[in-house]
């Protein structure tokens, strides 16, 4: 440890802090999604290549307002699932540099 300054060693505890956190969020939001996201169906059941999908036989015909919110929320979850893979070198580099 000769050479490294204690701020330099705070620092990488705090970028390797960060991506940790992004990490276990991304990991916690794929789980998410794995387990269904809410909507009742398995993964099998959203991943058909059939279009149009087929239609299960306890679906209602119409979109509730509940059911739109947890549309939305599976989408917004989706979303920080697919991105933050791409996310995170941006974010450790800012960090780095904000740090710096």
């Amino acid at each position: 440890m000769a050479g490294i300054k204690l701020h330099q060693i705070q620092a990488q505890r705090e970028t390797a802090m960060v991506l940790c956190g992004a990490l276990l969020l991304m990991l916690l939001a794929w789980l998410h999604l794995l387990a269904g996201a809410g909507t009742g169906m398995s993964v099998y059941a959203m991943t058909t290549f059939e279009f149009p999908p087929p239609v299960m036989p306890d679906a209602p015909n119409g979109w509730s307002v509940e059911y739109g919110l947890v549309m939305l929320a599976m989408w917004w979850v989706m979303m920080v699932a697919m991105m933050m893979p791409g996310f995170m070198p941006s974010l450790a580099r800012h960090h780095s540099a904000w740090r710096s």
